[in-house]
């Protein structure tokens, strides 16, 4: 189901989100896309479109999550 919401846009744009990132969550067997890494919980990845997940998350690809989240 993650992998399906990291495809998709829906309320919030998450397939735009995360292009070029790597999801991988540190606690359910979930790695997709290529690129910087973000890492956290599942759901916090599903919902990493949010704000108020981006502090669950981390690693190299979260300076580029957060600023397209804000753009």
């Amino acid at each position: 189901m993650a992998r399906f919401f990291a495809s998709k846009d829906f309320a919030v744009n998450s397939a735009r989100l995360v292009k070029g990132l790597t999801l991988e969550a540190d606690d359910a067997e979930f790695r997709t896309g290529p690129g910087p890494v973000v890492r956290g919980s599942l759901l916090g990845l599903v919902m990493a479109g949010r704000r108020a997940f981006l502090d669950e998350l981390d690693e190299t690809g979260l300076a580029e999550l957060r600023r397209r989240s804000e753009g």
